[in-house]
């Protein structure tokens, strides 16, 4: 990992972090200078963004996800989120399809 450069992204300052694997891609993170949150994520050709952070049970997290690539762009909008909550197995198993 090292800092490739401080940037400006929506009008803040950011610092590019570059993560090289072994194999594989390298990442570039960008991270707010003011606040220290990874706002940005490019890798594989495509360009995440990180808006809307909220504080949930102590923990900031991006309700706002846009991925824009070479298929367009995909939006997602968290509506809610609870840490803590019990699971049922069942919801990570295989999935039965009707036919």
């Amino acid at each position: 990992m090292r800092v490739d450069r401080k940037v400006v992204l929506d009008g803040d300052e950011a610092f590019v972090l570059v993560l090289t694997p072994r194999l594989g891609e390298p990442v570039e993170l960008y991270v707010s200078a003011k606040t220290g949150r990874v706002v940005r994520r490019d890798s594989g050709g495509e360009s995440t963004r990180f808006s809307d952070f909220r504080t949930i049970d102590g923990e900031v997290v991006p309700f706002a996800t846009t991925t824009t690539g070479p298929l367009g762009d995909r939006v997602l909008a968290v509506k809610q989120l609870r840490f803590g909550v019990s699971a049922p197995a069942r919801m990570f198993g295989p999935i039965k399809l009707a036919r």
